[in-house]
């Protein structure tokens, strides 16, 4: 922010003042910090201002010249539904050629997309298979200690068995 703090000197303090009083600050503000708040009225509020001053007061001149005579109030309301007309009509054509150039767009776009398709296809099933390749690299050792587990458990369920047959036997 363009802004100047000049510190002023402090008055003489007197024991009925309270502590930090002593310090007065004027602000003063920079020319461009000037500059521009004189162009944002200008600008920015002045138009609005003026704008809804207009419209405010052909809102009113609208209401008070149709009171009296009715085919006046008949004329602006045919005017009116004029005005209101070609400004449909006027955003229906942007958005007629809003359309149109999309779809002009979406059909040249389609001349391109197969090739930059099969392009990107062939980076995300390279990119696929080197995910699947560390995802099983990283699971092996699970896989060796679980069949190490299942052997040490096969044999132990055997050797049991042995032992309870032999036992029968006996």
């Amino acid at each position: 922010m363009n802004v100047k703090v000049e510190k002023l000197q402090p008055d003489p303090i007197s024991p009925t003042d309270k502590i930090g009083s002593d310090h007065k600050a004027k602000i003063t503000l920079s020319p461009s910090l000037k500059k521009h708040r004189k162009q944002a009225f200008w600008q920015i509020i002045f138009p609005l201002v003026l704008g809804s001053l207009i419209v405010v007061g052909l809102a009113v001149w609208a209401v008070l010249a149709s009171s009296p005579n009715h085919s006046v109030t008949v004329y602006w309301a045919n005017l009116s539904v004029i005005i209101v007309t070609i400004f449909i009509i006027i955003f229906g054509i942007l958005l007629l050629a809003l359309i149109i150039g999309l779809t002009y767009g979406v059909i040249k776009l389609r001349q391109y997309t197969p090739i930059y398709t099969q392009i990107v296809q062939a980076y995300a099933y390279r990119t696929a298979g080197i995910i699947i390749r560390y995802a099983d690299h990283s699971v092996k050792p699970v896989y060796i200690i679980h069949g190490i587990g299942s052997g040490i458990k096969a044999f132990m369920d055997r050797f049991s068995y042995l032992i309870t047959a032999r036992e029968g036997k006996k």
